[in-house]
């Protein structure tokens, strides 16, 4: 059965408004390190339900690091996240690279610096950065 021309157009247009998302969303986490989604959605002034899969994105390809916890509004905790930074320059413009379930090799474009870090398994995992 062939898919309609308007089922088409729906897919793109929902995968080009998640990418711009995912653009606002990494800029605004570089301008304000160690926050929450819940903050991210407050800042941009987008649903959090929007924030949450775009956060999930830019930490499982190493552009986000989860840094910590803070309470939310309702008082629960909530993982602090900040973008991925060179350790010896802090430049935020570096580029990962996947190199097993739990670790991404980077490349600072600032000052050439190459590092690994340990970014976990698990969403709850804190970032370990080794030169």
């Amino acid at each position: 059965m062939p898919v309609a021309e308007t089922s088409l157009e729906a897919y793109y247009d929902i995968k080009r408004i998640a990418r711009e998302q995912c653009r606002k969303v990494r800029a605004f986490i570089e301008a304000n390190p160690d926050v929450t989604n819940e903050q991210i959605s407050e800042g941009l002034r987008i649903k959090i339900q929007a924030v949450t899969p775009r956060v999930k994105e830019l930490k499982e390809n190493g552009v986000v690091w989860i840094t910590g916890t803070a309470k939310t509004s309702t008082g629960s905790s909530a993982k602090t996240v900040r973008a991925a930074t060179c350790p010896r320059c802090m430049s935020t413009g570096v580029m990962a690279e996947r190199r097993d379930a739990v670790s991404f090799r980077y490349h600072c474009w600032n000052c050439g610096c190459d590092f690994v870090a340990r970014v976990g398994e698990h969403s709850a995992d804190e970032v370990e950065v080794t030169m």
